[in-house]
């Protein structure tokens, strides 16, 4: 998982070895969004969100492209702190 605080608003990357699941945008506040915090805002709130999580996959995108392809062809992705991801070999 990657996740990325700003405020009071959080996006979550979450992935399974080198594939990406699902973006999540969450609102620890929704005054942060400065829409109300009224029922009657919720669609409000729910278009905002997803736009901010379509911007958060949409920046992280841009890294993967311009940086993560870069790197060195040995690198690996990592499946938990100090532990190597390893593809499973078939017999």
């Amino acid at each position: 998982m990657f996740k990325l605080h700003f405020g009071r608003l959080t996006g979550k990357a979450y992935t399974k070895d080198e594939r990406v699941l699902r973006f999540e945008a969450i609102a620890h506040n929704t005054a942060e969004l400065r829409c109300g915090r009224m029922i009657d805002k919720f669609p409000e709130i729910v278009t905002q969100l997803a736009d901010i999580a379509e911007r958060f996959a949409t920046t992280l995108d841009c890294v993967h492209t311009s940086f993560l392809d870069e790197l060195p062809t040995g690198s690996m992705l990592s499946a938990t702190p100090g532990r190597r991801y390893r593809p499973q070999q078939t017999p």
